[in-house]
C-alpha cells in the first residue's frame, strides 16, 4: 500500500518531542467531503491509530489519535497539528 502518511510527524504531548510515524498499515476513507476533503481512520504499523477528518494527506478537522501505548488524544488538528488550546 502507499504510504501517503511518509511525512506525518505524531507530537507526544508526554514528553514534548516529535517522533516520526511508522508506515501505514491500513486506510478506509469512510466519507468524501469535498475533493481534497474527507473523513476516516487510518491505521499504522506500530499500531497506533487515528479517526477523523483529513485534508488530503494531513489530519484536519475533529479527530481523536491513539498513541501505541493506548494514549488518546481527542482534539481539533489544524494541518497535522493538534491544537490544544
Amino acid at each position: 500500500m502507499e504510504n501517503i502518511f511518509e511525512n506525518t510527524i505524531v507530537i507526544n504531548t508526554l514528553l514534548n518531542t516529535k517522533i516520526p510515524c511508522s508506515d501505514v498499515k491500513y486506510i478506509k476513507r469512510e466519507k468524501i467531503l469535498e475533493q481534497d476533503t474527507w473523513f476516516g481512520q487510518v491505521l499504522w504499523e506500530d499500531n497506533s491509530n487515528y479517526t477523523g477528518g483529513f485534508i488530503g494527506k494531513k489530519k484536519h478537522g475533529f479527530g481523536m489519535y491513539t498513541f501505541p501505548n493506548g494514549y488518546k488524544l481527542e482534539c481539533v488538528w489544524l494541518y497535522d497539528k493538534p491544537q490544544l488550546d
